[in-house]
């Protein structure tokens, strides 16, 4: 259950993404999954699919800003918090969505009754440190179901060269 992706975006002088290989890994880092795009063209090379499409907007937040300017339409609750972990501060943004009643998930035994959206910006720097998904259930318990964290983003004249080579495949 627990993987790294490893995602490189070409973005051109618009902020538009060109190009893009993710490699999905294990973690003992072998490779998952392959997938990119180049020329107007998807390829997942672990399923041998390829398709013509669209590049998808770069979202780095994940949707999380376009959420909250968004929470008065969906009746989202937006609060902040400032926290400090293992010595890193941080300001953690939450959205809440309460469930008019409590729903059943399949794999949950009890009922869940409230998602919670984070993301949280390390203070100092406004570095993304991390994006989590929580459903909390009746009896308060919170279970996490997605959990990204921000491990290294860098900007490089090029991409490596197995990255590369991936991109320039035919």
């Amino acid at each position: 259950m627990d993987y790294v992706i490893d995602t490189w975006y070409h973005l051109g002088n618009d902020g538009k993404l060109v190009a893009l290989a993710a490699l999905m890994k294990d973690t003992d880092e072998n490779i998952v999954q392959i997938s990119t795009f180049s020329n107007g063209l998807w390829r997942n090379f672990t399923l041998g699919e390829e398709w013509a499409g669209g590049a998808d907007s770069v979202n780095l937040d994940y949707g999380f800003i376009k959420d909250i300017t968004n929470s008065d339409l969906y009746g989202s609750v937006v609060s902040r918090e400032d926290k400090e972990i293992n010595g890193n501060r941080m300001i953690v943004f939450s959205l809440t969505d309460v469930f008019k009643q409590p729903t059943v998930i399949a794999g949950y035994d009890t009922p869940i009754i409230e998602g919670v959206r984070r993301i949280a910006f390390e203070e100092q720097t406004g570095a993304i440190l991390f994006v989590e998904r929580i459903l909390r259930d009746e009896n308060g318990k919170e279970r996490l179901v997605e959990r990204i964290e921000f491990l290294l983003i860098e900007k490089l004249p090029s991409p490596p060269p197995d990255i590369l080579g991936y991109l320039l495949e035919p």
